[in-house]
């Protein structure tokens, strides 16, 4: 239970903290520990986040579904924000 409710925690800080760096939600429903966010280039954001020593999302049509387990830390997730949104 513990896990289940810090990777739900996570995520949802994931998705402030890309909203707070431009990205928007795919789809407006609630989630649990993965979503999708608008990307115009989701190949191009995976490359990125490769290229920085992170391994991105699923690519959908325009959009990248990324997952966040409890093995993440906000830092890393402040910095894929940043580097998604181009910071």
């Amino acid at each position: 239970r513990d896990i289940a409710r810090r990777c739900y925690q996570l995520a949802h800080y994931a998705q402030a903290q890309l909203a707070g760096a431009g990205l928007e939600l795919k789809y407006h429903q609630p989630f649990f520990n993965e979503f999708a966010i608008k990307i115009d280039d989701p190949g191009a954001a995976n490359r990125r986040l490769l290229e920085n020593g992170i391994i991105g999302g699923y690519q959908l049509d325009g959009a990248l579904l990324l997952a966040f387990t409890e093995k993440r830390t906000p830092a890393e997730i402040d910095r894929l924000a940043a580097i998604l949104g181009g910071k």
